[in-house]
């Protein structure tokens, strides 16, 4: 009789152990309850607004210059400065948010505003907005009054 070979039997692997791992969480960032974050100015928040559309620059704690990206290069004549600072008091007018002692002058196409204390920083952009949308206002100056 022929001897039969006998196969190997099928090795059976077994998995290697998984080592304990300590997986650390990451610290948490504790602020000092000295710092708090600094409340953003009206001027800034108004900036923060119009940033998206306009070019603008924070000149001071409560000026900012807000300008068209592609002004026109033509100047408008005295005529034409007094027809548009007519339409921006206008507009002064139309606005609920701005008080009486509110006032705009317009020169060389730019217009200078002087906006209340009281003005929130969405009535000051959408009025801002709304005087940059005139042709022949380049900048505006906002002002915030004391």
């Amino acid at each position: 009789m022929a001897a039969l070979a006998k196969a190997p039997a099928p090795s059976i692997a077994k998995p290697k152990p998984i080592s304990s791992v300590l997986f650390s969480q990451p610290e948490k960032l504790q602020y000092d309850s000295a710092l708090t974050p600094k409340a953003e100015t009206t001027t800034e928040q108004v900036g923060a607004r119009l940033r998206s559309s306009f070019d603008v620059e924070i000149e001071g704690a409560d000026t900012l210059l807000v300008g068209k990206a592609s002004p026109s290069s033509e100047m408008p004549s005295l005529f034409e400065e007094a027809i548009i600072l007519a339409k921006l008091r206008a507009f002064l007018k139309s606005s609920a948010a701005t008080a009486p002692n509110t006032s705009v002058s317009f020169h060389n196409g730019q217009a200078t505003l002087t906006l209340p204390t009281t003005i929130n920083s969405g009535s000051a952009s959408v009025l801002i907005a709304k005087m940059l949308s005139l042709d022949g206002v380049n900048v505006v100056r906002a002002v915030s009054g004391k």
